[in-house]
């Protein structure tokens, strides 16, 4: 919203050039004072949106829909006036349309978020720009609000009827160009796995198109980067490889330079040419510096692994290990993979250490309450059930604590997965149930808490042999879960229960 203040300069420095003679220009200075003015209000909500009155949500609101009323998409957004100032004021007035819905989305109100998209997307639709944010938009809020099939159709329709270029400066539409990656998304999470296969054929075959004849300009970087990705989504990974190595050669590529450097490396792994990984990672290393250096080298380190070359490997995530600043994420990956191959070689001793390390530096973290649990594992699969249990009950201990002095959901809703593991490796069935049902019960709405509670009710329908706590925790998920997949098997299984 803040593009608003340099529009209105802009706007201001043309007059000056031009006079006011075009009703066009005069009426694109005015949308765009005005749009200026409703950004302020906002300014102020955004302080602490959870604190301000809803008076100041009242005034935003109103203030972005007095100019979308007055500058209509019907006037300024079609035929031939669409063209140069009057498709300014189109955009400008789409902005503001677009804006009802993010001040509903501070406020809380989702619902009212999203039919304030669907409205700017069924009314801004020339205007390419709005109309592909409008829409995603309205995509993003349905999944908030647990219509992930209307929010697939959405997605669909993006990618059937919406350009992939803004012609009017030349770039790519990001949303218009993700839409298909997301309708596939959507559908294989709803386990319609041929309409998703269908989309992604069709996104190839338009994102060629494109490219065909945008080579060259500001938007062959970004088409060509969603066209290796749906390959790669699609398992081809030679032609997704090959699609990489084109983007790279774009003269556009600019800043996204790395990142497609590090695309490179890791669709070499997935391709089973660990050497090519190599080459890449060895290009990164020399370039980049920070995160990006840090990815290239623990990309690096898995492709020493893939060749067999444990010894190489751990040499990188030791380095790693020494070099990256404690407590970041690049360090617990490499301590975490580093325990992992140490165990996998048979250097448990070592393994052991690492993973007590990283619960102790990064006892929050995924992998940290992960180490906790692969140490419990290993003796539970090495038939070790007193050293498993005595593990299991010192790591449940350090769970426990952390949840007691947490506050962050996230860290909360790791650490209740965490215990629940444990009691599972320590064979404890009874008490894992216990667990997942509980993080079930607090996270109903969260795919961990949907995943938990389908755990919980197979492991009391096989593990306990309790039928009745089966069907009540099928039946909670049936209708108490936001996740489709989680509903179909669901009700698979309260139909086979109920044929017994």
């Amino acid at each position: 919203m803040r593009r608003a203040g340099q529009l209105l300069i802009a706007a201001a420095a043309t007059l000056v050039a031009a006079g006011c003679g075009d009703g066009a220009l005069w009426a694109r200075y005015r949308a765009e004072r005005d749009f200026w003015k409703a950004c302020k209000e906002v300014d102020r909500i955004q302080l602490n949106p959870r604190l301000a009155p809803d008076a100041e949500y009242d005034r935003a609101l109103a203030a972005f829909r007095r100019l979308a009323e007055e500058f209509p998409p019907e006037r300024w957004g079609a035929g031939p006036r669409s063209a140069g100032y009057a498709g300014d004021v189109a955009e400008v007035s789409g902005m503001a349309a677009l804006a009802l819905g993010q001040v509903e989305e501070m406020r809380g109100r989702i619902d009212q978020a999203e039919r304030c998209y669907a409205s700017a997307f069924e009314r801004y639709r020339g205007v390419s720009t709005v109309a592909a944010e409008a829409a995603a938009g309205q995509a993003r809020s349905l999944l908030r609000l647990g219509r992930e099939g209307e929010a697939a159709a959405v997605w669909m329709e993006m990618a059937r009827d919406l350009p992939l270029v803004d012609e009017k400066r030349g770039l790519a539409l990001e949303p218009a160009l993700e839409a298909p990656l997301e309708a596939a998304r959507a559908l294989s999470g709803r386990g319609q796995a041929a309409a998703a296969d269908s989309v992604l054929d069709a996104a190839v075959e338009r994102y060629q198109r494109e490219l065909a004849s945008r080579s060259g300009t500001e938007a062959a970087p970004p088409i060509g980067m969603k066209l290796a990705l749906a390959l790669e989504r699609r398992r081809e990974f030679d032609r997704s490889l090959d699609a990489w190595r084109r983007v790279l050669r774009e003269p556009a590529l600019g800043a996204d330079r790395p990142q497609v450097v590090l695309a490179l490396a890791r669709g070499a792994l997935e391709a089973a040419r660990p050497d090519t990984a190599l080459v890449y990672t060895a290009w990164a290393g020399r370039e980049f510096r920070g995160p990006l250096g840090a990815e290239a080298r623990l990309i690096r380190a898995r492709a020493w692994e893939s060749l067999g070359m444990a010894d190489s490997a751990l040499v990188v995530y030791e380095g790693l290990v020494e070099s990256e600043p404690p407590g970041s994420e690049a360090q617990a990956q490499a301590r975490f993979r580093r325990g992992e191959l140490l165990e996998k070689i048979g250097r448990w001793e070592e393994a052991r250490a690492e993973y007590r390390g990283l619960a102790a530096l990064q006892p929050a973290h995924e992998l940290g309450l992960a180490a906790l649990v692969r140490i419990v594992r290993h003796h539970a699969d090495q038939k070790e059930g007193e050293l498993a249990r005595i593990e299991g009950r010192r790591a449940l201990e350090l769970v426990d604590q952390l949840i007691a002095t947490q506050r962050d959901d996230g860290v909360l809703m790791r650490g209740r997965r965490a215990r629940a593991d444990l009691w599972l490796a320590m064979g404890e069935a009874g008490r894992a149930c216990d667990a997942l049902a509980d993080l079930w019960r607090r996270y109903p709405e969260a795919p961990a808490g949907a995943e938990a509670g389908l755990e919980a009710a197979q492991l009391a329908e096989s593990g306990l042999g309790d039928r009745k706590r089966a069907m009540e925790l099928y039946q909670g998920l049936l209708a108490g879960s936001g996740e489709p997949a989680t509903q179909r098997q669901a009700q698979a299984a309260i139909e086979r229960l109920s044929r017994r």
